[in-house]
């Protein structure tokens, strides 16, 4: 039986190079994987701004929705008393 080592040999693939082109792709592999990583991090972050800004714009709505309010019964109360 002959091994597969010494039958990619026998057929003039040099595994020294696959080897090596295995490591580089580990490598390029590993490289990506942090890019990913950064951008996923960087994700979440621009989700909580858009979070955090999207509550303070309902706060707000919702103050100037009060604001509205309270001037419409001032002014009810006003006209009522004259």
């Amino acid at each position: 039986m002959i091994h597969v080592y010494g039958k990619l040999e026998n057929d003039g693939i040099d595994l020294k190079i696959i080897y090596n082109e295995m490591l580089e792709l580990r490598e390029t592999v590993q490289k990506l994987d942090n890019v990913v990583q950064e951008q996923s991090a960087r994700i979440y972050d621009l989700e909580t701004t858009v979070t955090i800004r999207r509550t303070h714009i309902q706060d707000l709505m919702t103050d100037h929705k009060k604001t509205d309010t309270e001037y419409r019964r001032k002014l009810e109360r006003r006209f009522e008393s004259d």
